[in-house]
């Protein structure tokens, strides 16, 4: 039984250790509206390796009892309130972070199709007086 607890409190341990990493590498984006691929395949690498660790918790959990009556017994309000607290701050800078960058895909879209208008200013002119008649 100690085996198993020890086994829980290892993998506890290290989501708690992949989701500060996460968490700090996620601060350095504030204020930034622009990310360099470097960033974000680095964010992509913190993820796979935090979600390697959650699907080894939530194996052993399935394997060997239940992951929540676990926690509930093992870890304490603090150490719960602190993944969970962790969780929610890295879905909310995820979010944050895919905003920005969807804006500024708008931005960059919008600015493609001005410079397509200033070079070819008649290519989008309606041809107004024509009729086809389709009917026979």
């Amino acid at each position: 039984m100690t085996e198993k607890r020890s086994g829980f409190r290892q993998l506890v341990n290290d989501l708690s250790e992949k989701s500060e990493k996460l968490l700090s590498h996620l601060k350095e984006a504030d204020g930034r509206n622009h990310y360099e691929d470097a960033f974000i395949g680095k964010i992509q690498h913190l993820l796979e390796e935090r979600q390697t660790v959650i699907d080894a918790l939530q194996h052993t959990a399935e394997n060997e009892g239940d992951l929540k009556t676990w926690a509930l017994a093992n870890l304490s309000k603090e150490e719960r309130a602190s993944l969970i607290a962790a969780e929610k701050t890295i879905a909310e800078r995820l979010r944050q972070i895919l905003w920005n960058i969807q804006q500024s895909r708008q931005l960059l879209h919008q600015k493609q199709r001005t410079s397509q208008h200033y070079r070819h200013p008649y290519s989008k002119v309606p041809r107004d007086g024509m009729f086809i008649d389709q009917r026979k």
